[in-house]
């Protein structure tokens, strides 16, 4: 196209050099600013440059191009008409921003100048979270332009400094003021953009904002610093005669208490007993099936990722040493790295810290010293180096009382003791991150509180029992459903080994004992907290035997007048029961806001098929019958490893893939998997909350 001469220009032809004006005076590569200084970052794309000075220095520009053919000039505004000679700290003050301009011919390039103060000898800080991001020092004018997930920390004077900003985060930690010495308190400058999520601190800093920087809500200064423990039975408390108290997660939040002052940080104990970073399946061993779980599909690691954390601290690696359980150090790491991500991709992106291990003084339950020493720990600290996290060595601190009583209830876990000083370690090792809670002063920045809404994914729970879970699998079908239905839902299994439907309400049981009801279970009550939107309820095969027979008053032969009746008829003691039970269990998830509670069949077993579609029919339910398929799938598909090769009844992994397609199909199969949105544009993230409008109209709400 012809253009005509001074007509203004805009573009950049990516991956190439350009032209800088219309006369072809110079290329943009030869105006590449250099710094010449150890913390500086420089952005060519956006402009943009950053520099920190002395406190006592009277800067002269040393800014130029590479080969020094050009000098860049610095000025005050943005028009370059006021120059400036030199640059001191009473004229940078908290943070300034200068203008840099370079002239070649007909052809000038203006940089973004950050000026702060600080230590100018200070090397570049670590970015914490950047994978895959090319330039993660780089500056990035907009909000929009920054690369989802990234995350920043930056070491002063030997304190470290975090800042994220919702789904993304602060453009540089350059752009952090190095007023860092004794008490002062570091300076952040936001870039020009508008910030529409939560803004996480977890150091005090104050907030500047460029000219055009606003922020459409307040800061978060008052809640408590969130700090979610993530562990095995060594974070959970085993071995404290009151767990609740004698953990180590409990006796951090009593040391931040005492030191902070409470109400500054909520600490959560995450931790699970038999937890494992690999995916395990429990088929090799019949005498403990129900003991040892992966850490991710545990109710603990659902409620670490629902608390949205401020500081995630992960503590796991015993299990995974024991018996077959144990694979090779390249999978630990592959997915413990996995873990680490999982939790820096929650919108808090939080400070994820490494609890080391010890290795206590011998086997228990098949855990092996060995390893423990010569991979466990060594692989937890390279994960740490790698990522640029902290590391605790518990090692250090606690190891050599190994074998004490006072500090040790077996070769593993410690008593109240011995937790209380993997605490204190804890709190001493990454004491930098804590402070008297989150202090945030604004000066020169809009405020709004208006706060733009947006579609949340829709929530899938999977209440049930082993079929749920994934008994001798190495997961159930919910991590397979997740997969057919696709990323506008999120899938949590909720499934628990060995549950009954029928709870531990209106006096049926026998004693004091809750166990096997859903309703008392951690993955129930979590459930529960979760508020899904959608509910898939599978439980009944365990009430059939004696997990519920042998804790309750019930009976499925009897009716109330003790009269005998079939087997498993409605009018059973035990039937009359189980209809009510699932009656409250349909009301309990819908009175948390679920839109669709769908009653499903056992998958291996049709005793209680009568009664499932009676308890659907009875509470406007749909109903999803998997019995009529699955029933009927070959030896391929089922665990033939233990009772001399005939199988106990569950899928293996190729079978509880197969079931999750089933449930895809039957409970989401009449929805189309793409829409056209109120733009008009294609998205592959449609989800059907309703689907009470299709019957008679061919219509889906």
């Amino acid at each position: 196209k012809t253009l005509t001469n001074g007509q203004a220009m805009m573009g950049v032809l990516e991956g190439k050099d350009y032209a800088v004006d219309y006369n072809l005076s110079a290329k943009a590569s030869e105006f590449e600013l250099i710094t010449n200084r150890e913390a500086s970052m420089v952005s060519h794309t956006n402009r943009e440059a950053s520099i920190i000075i002395g406190k006592d220095e009277i800067y002269t520009s040393t800014l130029a191009t590479k080969d020094n053919a050009l000098r860049y000039v610095i000025y005050t505004d943005e028009d370059c008409t006021n120059s400036v000679t030199h640059i001191t700290a009473k004229d940078v003050g908290d943070g300034r921003m200068y203008y840099a301009k370079a002239t070649k011919g007909t052809a000038s390039v203006v940089y973004k100048l950050y000026v702060t103060v600080g230590n100018v000898n200070a090397k570049a800080p670590d970015t914490v979270g950047a994978k895959n991001i090319a330039s993660p020092y780089l500056f990035y004018l907009k909000t929009a332009e920054m690369p989802h997930g990234t995350k920043f920390t930056m070491t002063w004077e030997g304190t470290e400094y975090m800042f994220t900003k919702g789904v993304n985060a602060f453009p540089s930690v350059s752009q952090i003021t190095a007023s860092h010495e004794g008490s002062t308190t570091p300076n952040v400058i936001m870039p020009s953009g508008t910030y529409t999520d939560d803004i996480i601190i977890t150091k005090t800093v104050n907030i500047y904002g460029e000219g055009a920087t606003e922020i459409k809500n307040n800061f978060n200064t008052t809640s408590p610093v969130k700090i979610a423990c993530v562990g095995d039975s060594t974070t959970y408390g085993s071995g404290a005669s009151d767990r609740l108290t004698g953990s180590w997660p409990a006796h951090l939040q009593s040391i931040l208490n005492d030191t902070y002052g409470e109400g500054m940080y909520n600490v959560k104990n995450c931790g699970w007993g038999g937890s494992t970073i690999n995916l395990i399946s429990n088929s090799e061993y019949a005498s403990d099936k129900y003991t040892f779980w992966t850490y991710t599909l545990t109710a603990q690691y659902f409620q670490a990722l629902d608390m949205n954390p401020d500081i995630v601290m992960i503590k796991l690696g015993y299990n995974d040493t024991a018996l077959l359980r144990y694979t090779s150090p390249a999978i630990y790491k592959a997915r413990y790295q996995e873990l680490i991500d999982t939790f820096q991709d929650l919108p808090s992106h939080p400070e994820v810290v490494i609890v080391g291990s010890i290795a206590g003084t011998g086997s228990k339950g098949g855990i092996r010293y060995d390893l423990m020493t010569e991979t466990i720990i060594p692989t937890q600290k390279e994960l740490a180096k790698e990522n640029g996290l902290r590391y605790v060595d518990t090692w250090s601190a606690i190891q050599h009382l190994a074998g004490n009583s006072t500090y040790f209830k077996d070769n593993i876990h410690s008593t109240s003791e011995g937790y209380k000083l993997i605490a204190q370690n804890v709190a001493d090792s990454v004491a930098d991150l804590f402070t008297t809670g989150r202090q945030v002063t604004v000066d020169s920045v809009k405020v709004n509180t208006l706060i733009p809404s947006k579609l949340d994914k829709v929530k899938v729970a999977c209440i049930g029992d082993s079929f749920t879970y994934g008994d001798k699998g190495h997961g159930g079908y919910p991590l397979y459903l997740q997969n057919f239905i696709g990323d506008g839902y999120e899938v949590r299994s909720y499934g628990e080994d060995g549950a009954t439907l029928i709870d531990s309400k209106d006096g049926t049981l026998k004693g004091s004992s809750t166990t096997y009801c859903y309703d008392t279970t951690e993955r129930g009550k979590a459930s529960f907290e979760w508020d899904p939107d959608v509910v898939i309820i599978t439980l009944g095969t365990n009430d059939c035997g004696g997990h519920m027979t042998d804790y309750h008053n019930l009976s499925w032969t009897l009716d109330s007048n003790g009269n005998t009746v079939t087997k498993y008829a409605e009018s059973s003691t035990a039937a009359q029961e189980y209809l009510r039970d699932y009656a409250k269990l349909i009301a309990q998830y819908r009175s948390q806001g679920a839109t669709r509670v769908i009653v499903s069949t056992n998958p291996r077993n049709s005793a209680l098929t009568h009664l499932i579609k009676k308890a659907a029919d009875d509470n406007n339910c749909e109903f999803m019958d998997t019995y009529s398929t699955s029933s009927k799938w070959g030896n391929e598909y089922m665990n033939l490893e233990n009772l001399n090769g005939t199988g106990d009844g569950h899928f293996n992994d190729a079978g509880y893939e197969k079931y999750g397609k089933l449930v895809a199909e039957l409970a989401f199969g009449d929805f189309a998997t793409w829409y056209y949105d109120n733009q008009e544009e294609i998205t592959n993230n449609a989800v059907i909350v309703d689907q009470s409008a299709t019957a008679g109209t061919g219509k889906v709400t």
